[in-house]
């Protein structure tokens, strides 16, 4: 094969190809159609190579572009399931914060619930605690009137007691004297 120099390799030496008018004037035709074919051989060759040593290049880059890509990719998955793992993790914390939020928003209203009905309570206690002072302020001067009247009365039983008392000594007395006097007994004659 004329002219095949291998892959990716430059020509070791330049011919110096006749040209079809040199050999047509030379007067070889047949010589002259075979070296065209040649040259067309040739050329068609060269073509091919540059293509393939394009096709090559592209090759080469788009296997440069896939490894990139590939490690973009690696990078980007491995990323993905990072922050997949902490959205778990969050979600995991968000459940276990509304469940605590549920439970003390329900003790904080059993706590209001357990402090309106203290306060109910207490208000109850504190009206009943005024009314009872009430009740005993006027039942504490009810009885200190009535001590009064007591004592009073109890003054008075007194000194009934020493006027019966000295009556009855009066009269017992008067009754001894009585009956220790003479008794007037009419003389008839």
């Amino acid at each position: 094969m004329a002219g095949y120099y291998g892959y990716g390799y430059a020509p070791q030496q330049q011919y110096n190809v006749p040209t079809g008018q040199d050999l047509a004037a030379l007067g070889s035709a047949r010589l002259s159609s075979e070296l065209q074919q040649e040259e067309s051989f040739i050329n068609q060759r060269r073509a091919l190579y540059d293509n393939l040593r394009q096709s090559e290049e592209a090759e080469a880059a788009a296997a440069q572009q896939l490894y990139q890509n590939q490690q973009s990719c690696e990078v980007a998955t491995a990323n993905a399931q990072e922050q997949a793992r902490r959205a778990h993790a969050a979600e995991q914390i968000y459940a276990r914060a509304l469940e605590e939020y549920r439970q003390a928003d329900a003790a904080a209203k059993a706590s209001a619930a357990a402090a309106a009905e203290a306060k109910a309570i207490f208000d109850r206690a504190a009206h009943a605690f005024a009314k009872a002072e009430e009740v005993m302020k006027t039942e504490v001067s009810a009885a200190e009137k009535t001590a009064a009247a007591a004592r009073e009365a109890e003054t008075a039983l007194n000194q009934a007691a020493a006027v019966e008392a000295q009556t009855a000594s009066t009269l017992g007395q008067l009754q001894q004297s009585a009956a220790l006097a003479p008794v007037y007994q009419p003389r008839y004659y």
